[in-house]
């Protein structure tokens, strides 16, 4: 870090314009991996980890489904799909779109929210001694 402070404060200006690029964009990269994902595919096989099944943000490039704090998960695919966990899982905000009638399973995987939101007229059914948790405590969000 002393030797960016040092090109950043004494080195040719160009060189400082091209280091300051560097300290703001390098931890921005990361923050683009995150986004929103929504499961609305034809299904590839129903396991959560298949990208086919999620339409990802335009900025992912690798690992695009929802795997990160980072990361929302919205469920909007009318034939009421059945989501196989194919391992643990902490992930930011879980949607259901209105209306459906959604499962997941997965032989006892874990799925950790921040929060989880059933719209109105939708159900969520957990099998396979899955375990689907929200992590906020305290009083709802108006």
């Amino acid at each position: 870090m002393a030797v960016l402070r040092k090109m950043l404060l004494e080195g040719p200006p160009a060189l400082r314009v091209l280091v300051a690029a560097l300290v703001v964009l390098v931890p921005a990269a990361s923050v683009l991996a995150a986004g929103t994902f929504i499961w609305d595919q034809p299904p590839g096989n129903g396991v959560w980890s298949n990208e086919d099944n999620w339409t990802a943000p335009a900025t992912c490039t690798a690992d695009c489904y929802p795997h990160t704090t980072d990361d929302d998960a919205i469920i909007d695919d009318e034939r009421q799909p059945t989501l196989t966990l194919d391992d643990d899982y902490t992930i930011d905000d879980l949607t259901v779109s209105s209306g459906l009638i959604i499962a997941i399973a997965g032989q006892g995987y874990q799925l950790s929210c921040d929060s989880i939101v059933i719209d109105s007229g939708s159900e969520l059914s957990v099998w396979d001694q899955v375990k689907v948790v929200a992590r906020k405590t305290g009083d709802p969000e108006p």
